[in-house]
This record gives C-alpha cells, sequence and structure tokens, in this order.
C-alpha cells in the first residue's frame, strides 16, 4: 500500500514504509535446492539451540503443509463432513470430492534426516526453554468448498489443523497458543 492509495488517513493509519537494501543489513541468506538439504539444515539449527544456555532462544516457523500429527494409518477425513457429503452424493459429477481420505497413511509425520520426528524436536525444544512457535497456514475455503484447483489442499490443511493440534497439547496450556 502505497500513501497515495488512500486520500483520508485517519489517526495511527500510515502506509507501510519501503524497505531498502540498506536498511537490511546484518543478515544473512542460505539458499536450498533441496528438501534434504533443507531439513538438514534446520535439524543442525534445532541441535544448537538445544546446545546453547543463551538466554532468549527462539524458533519461529511458518509453514503451510505442518505434517507433525501422527496419526493411525487409517484415520480418514471426510472433507465436507456427514451433511457435505451427503448434499455432494446428490450430484455425480461432484460424488468424488464426498470421498474419505486416509491421512494417516498417505501422510506420515515429518520425520528429519537423524530419523527423529520433527514434532518430538519442538516439543523438547519447548521443554528446554526456547521459544517455539510456528505460523500454519491453512486455506480458508479449502475445508467448505469443492474447488477443483485446490485438490489436496483439503487434507493438507487438514493435516495441518491436527499438528497444530497435537503441538498444542504438547506444549501444555501456557504454550497453546505458540
Amino acid at each position: 500500500m502505497r500513501e497515495t492509495d488512500r486520500t483520508n488517513w485517519g489517526d495511527g493509519e500510515h502506509a507501510p514504509q519501503q524497505n531498502f537494501l540498506s536498511d537490511l543489513s546484518g543478515n544473512a541468506v542460505d539458499h536450498f535446492v533441496n528438501g534434504v538439504a533443507y531439513f538438514k539444515a534446520l535439524e543442525d539449527e534445532i541441535e544448537a539451540l538445544r546446545r546453547s544456555t543463551a538466554n532468549g532462544r527462539y524458533l519461529y516457523l511458518t509453514a503451510w503443509w505442518l505434517g507433525l500429527a501422527h496419526l493411525p494409518p487409517d484415520t480418514e477425513i471426510q472433507p465436507f463432513g456427514e451433511l457435505g457429503n451427503a448434499v455432494l452424493q446428490q450430484f455425480p459429477v461432484l460424488k468424488d470430492y464426498a470421498r474419505p481420505v486416509r491421512v494417516g497413511a498417505e501422510y506420515p509425520p515429518l520425520t528429519l534426516p537423524s530419523g527423529t520426528l520433527f514434532s518430538r524436536h519442538l516439543e523438547e525444544l519447548h521443554k528446554s526453554g526456547v521459544d517455539v512457535r510456528i505460523l500454519a497456514w491453512v486455506s480458508p475455503f479449502g475445508a467448505r468448498y469443492a474447488i477443483p484447483e485446490l485438490g489436496g489442499i483439503r487434507i493438507v490443511n487438514a493435516q495441518t489443523l491436527l499438528s497444530v493440534a497435537e503441538m498444542r497439547s504438547r506444549f501444555g496450556e501456557q504454550g497453546a497458543a505458540r
């Protein structure tokens, strides 16, 4: 948003300032060509945080697919619930969207290169005093509407929501919002 996008700014409302390259000094950027390299670097960072005794340690993550929930292999998700599925059954073209999906078997929990579950690492960091926060993204439309372009995003969204619920239970009441 630019200053010119609005003609009448109210009290406390200002357009965000533009950052320039000179404002962003002191940062290091690494690039990773594949998931294996990324998850190895993430695991190394987690290990360094675990070994450190410094104050103010933190690990902040964003995730559009948060695969932390350990679900039994036969766990199924009905993307539209019972009522939605009953309605979809009336329309042959949409019938496939009502089919339950076995998320436990097809979407196992994320295991890092060391063989350790990612959720276990996050739980251990949290218990050791590291501020662990995850900003999990889900589509607000994926769980409610049959949008063919979303395809498997409904299942990914459901697994992300289940992962958030599982981590909240592991972090306990004090850390549930993290």
